[in-house]
């Protein structure tokens, strides 16, 4: 289901169904050419990405939440529900890390090490 512009639920647009070739259709697919052939596939392919695209926005505007920018695509309920903020306000940047030192990359290389070693072997005399 998606919403249309008042807010009232309709049921997302419907794919075409296949139906089979009769013989006469199959016949003429026979008389064409390799380049009659690469326009009709070109043709039905932009038919198909326009389905795409129709659908993708029927999805974006069922569950915007998902598309959001910055936020977590794990289903955070407090972000979801908190309001977006109003246009021309200030929204909080998150906070840049400063680089780390290759001395203290080291370290924490080593104190990461030094813990899965000890997780190994609590496991292993378990």
């Amino acid at each position: 289901m998606c919403r249309n512009q008042r807010g009232r639920r309709r049921p997302l647009p419907r794919r075409a169904t296949k139906r089979k070739a009769t013989e006469k259709e199959d016949e003429n697919v026979a008389n064409l050419n390799t380049e009659q052939l690469r326009r009709l596939a070109r043709l039905g392919a932009m038919s198909r990405l326009e389905q795409i695209r129709a659908e993708e926005a029927a999805i974006r505007a069922e569950f915007p939440e998902l598309f959001g920018r910055g936020g977590r695509r794990e289903g955070g309920a407090a972000e979801s529900a908190a309001p977006a903020p109003a246009k021309g306000t200030a929204t909080r940047r998150r906070r840049k890390r400063p680089e780390m030192s290759p001395a203290q990359r080291k370290a924490v290389s080593e104190r990461m090490r030094k813990y899965w070693a000890d997780r190994r072997k609590a496991k292993g005399s378990k």
